[in-house]
């Protein structure tokens, strides 16, 4: 819990200031003039932060007899904590999914949802799921009485008994729980004329929506690119936001 703590107040800053370094590094096209900058920047960031801080923060993982954390919320505890209370009082909520969105990702995009004179927002860790990959994830953030990984070597997550890869299946769990629910890609919402947005938000009580642009690119590409499709999911996630207000959704939860 101090180590969640001590990153969601001040230790985030290191991973985003160091993000935001290499980003207009390359921006810059000037990689001789800053060449001892970047050294200096890399070995304060990979040797005396990064290197010491996983070493440190592995051993009490180890020691660890449960993964939990009574301060913070889990993934698992997702939807009962954050998505319910919208439904118990008749409130329509949509729920934004971008995969391998940091934390420190996270705050850089609360400040600007801020600085818009419409919006107010709040951030709070989650405590990620181990394993801490993708399909576990996000079948924790789905509604659900229990969680099982698959024993077939696949790492298939079931919800409930019931695969949840894809966004098939995980639309159909999520429609076997909330009937008036619907699930879709961002790519396919964001082009969607704003009479059709508002009908799809008429229609549901709960949409979740899928965005992939930093896990995918980090399957593929170089670290740098990965800082590259950070900085297009913010402004991505910016006109997501706007295009669902304008759609008449006044409560947004983007994890």
């Amino acid at each position: 819990a101090d180590g969640i703590q001590r990153y969601s107040q001040e230790w985030f800053k290191l991973d985003q200031y160091y993000r935001k370094f290499i980003y207009h590094l390359r921006e810059s096209k000037q990689p001789s003039l800053l060449h001892a900058l970047n050294t200096l920047i890399e070995n304060l960031y990979s040797n005396n932060y990064l290197l010491t801080l996983n070493d440190r923060w592995q051993v009490f993982v180890d020691n660890a007899s449960t993964w939990d954390s009574t301060s913070f919320p889990s993934q698992r505890q997702f939807f009962n904590r954050s998505v319910k209370p919208f439904l118990e009082r008749n409130a329509k909520v949509c729920v934004i999914i971008s995969d391998a969105l940091r934390y420190e990702v996270g705050e850089e995009l609360l400040s600007l949802v801020r600085q818009e004179d419409r919006y107010d927002a709040n951030l709070e860790p989650m405590v990620s799921m181990l394993p801490s990959y993708t399909q576990l994830g996000m079948a924790a953030l789905l509604p659900h009485q229990q969680l099982a990984i698959a024993d077939n070597q696949t790492g298939e997550t079931l919800v409930d008994g019931q695969s949840s890869k894809g966004s098939d299946n995980r639309k159909k769990i999520l429609n076997k729980r909330l009937s008036a629910s619907d699930l879709v890609l961002e790519k396919n919402f964001i082009s969607l004329k704003q009479d059709d947005s508002r009908a799809l938000v008429r229609d549901n009580d709960v949409l979740y929506i899928y965005h992939n642009k930093i896990d995918e690119t980090g399957v593929l590409a170089t670290e740098e690119q990965v800082f590259d499709a950070t900085e297009e999911t913010i402004t991505e996630m910016m006109s997501l936001i706007k295009k669902l207000t304008n759609a008449n959704v006044n409560n947004i939860l983007l994890t």
